[in-house]
């Protein structure tokens, strides 16, 4: 939830269905003002029925206070809430304790020099990585729904909804099996594969007949 939303919600004067529903939008947002609520998860959070919170939707757009896209399949929407982010201020940041401050004046003559951590006249640091350094640098991060919902657009995926795909996983630990997750892009891409044949293979309904036909069948 972003709080700055939130307050910029309330400062807003709108009819009370619509400001209802972007406040439910404003308690999914991040501090960029996204979120990825479903249509059903706001008729849940406002008590609103589905055709009062698509209108509500419709209203705060063409006031132009979100912006609504799709994903390609179609199947979330990601809106954004048109206000001015949180503009974080890092000048009262404490820095951070350096252990050679706290040393007195006495303290510093008398730590030999070759226990400074400076490198020696005519000695080059090495710029060799190591082993943990290496591991360090390739470390899995975990994507967000926005970086799901652009690669989604970038690739063509149309059957993954960013949100779900994005629970699904941290409920996973972000884990394939029981290993840790290494590509969420391939991941994406499987997951993608596996929707499409999904419903390729979904058996098609047979269409009942009237009974007054079949019973007239019989009767033959």
């Amino acid at each position: 939830m972003s709080i700055a939303a939130a307050k910029w919600v309330w400062s807003m004067d709108l009819p009370p269905t619509a400001k209802l529903v972007l406040l439910a939008l404003a308690d999914h947002a991040d501090d960029e003002g996204r979120c990825w609520p479903s249509l059903a998860r706001l008729q849940a959070m406002t008590g609103l029925s589905k055709s009062s919170v698509a209108r509500a939707l419709n209203e705060l757009e063409s006031e132009q206070i979100i912006v609504r896209e799709r994903s390609p399949g179609g199947r979330s929407t990601r809106y954004t809430l048109q206000f001015d982010p949180i503009q974080k201020d890092f000048s009262t940041v404490p820095q951070r304790d350096c252990p050679t401050a706290r040393l007195s004046q006495a303290d510093t003559q008398t730590v030999p020099e070759r226990h400074l951590d400076c490198p020696s006249a005519g000695h080059k640091p090495s710029l060799t990585l190591s082993n943990h350094q290496t591991k360090a640098r390739t470390k899995f991060s975990p994507p967000s729904p926005d970086d799901v919902f652009k690669y989604c657009s970038e690739a063509d995926l149309k059957n993954i909804d960013p949100q779900a795909f994005c629970d699904f996983y941290v409920s996973k630990g972000w884990c394939v099996g029981k290993a840790p997750m290494k590509d969420w892009k391939a991941a994406a891409r499987n997951w993608d594969r596996r929707s499409t044949q999904n419903q390729l293979t979904q058996p098609t309904r047979k269409q009942s007949r009237p009974a007054a036909d079949v019973l007239k069948e019989q009767q033959l």
